[in-house]
């Protein structure tokens, strides 16, 4: 397993086949009827690939095609939060 850091206005180059492990925690219990907190992936075509949660994501995104890849992660609540992101690639 390698691991890469970056900024997440960065994008990667990927390979069919890897995976990108994505960890967000957010700083503020939420209510967990809410669905409005959101992290996913967007290819070099702009198509976006997310998982929404009330409070925190954990999950694997698998790279469907060979390119360049961000990762992003959307507030949709009305109030501000912190959040913590883990993001590791495995090749």
């Amino acid at each position: 397993m390698q691991q890469i850091y970056f900024r997440l206005q960065e994008s990667m180059e990927l390979k069919k086949g890897e995976k990108i492990k994505l960890t967000v925690f957010s700083s503020k219990e939420i209510q967990r009827d809410d669905k409005d907190f959101v992290a996913g992936i967007i290819d070099e075509t702009g198509k976006e690939r997310y998982v929404m949660h009330a409070v925190d994501i954990i999950h694997d995104f698998y790279v469907k095609k060979d390119g360049k890849y961000k990762v992003f992660v959307e507030n949709r609540y009305k109030k501000k939060i912190k959040i913590g992101i883990a993001i590791c690639v495995e090749k």
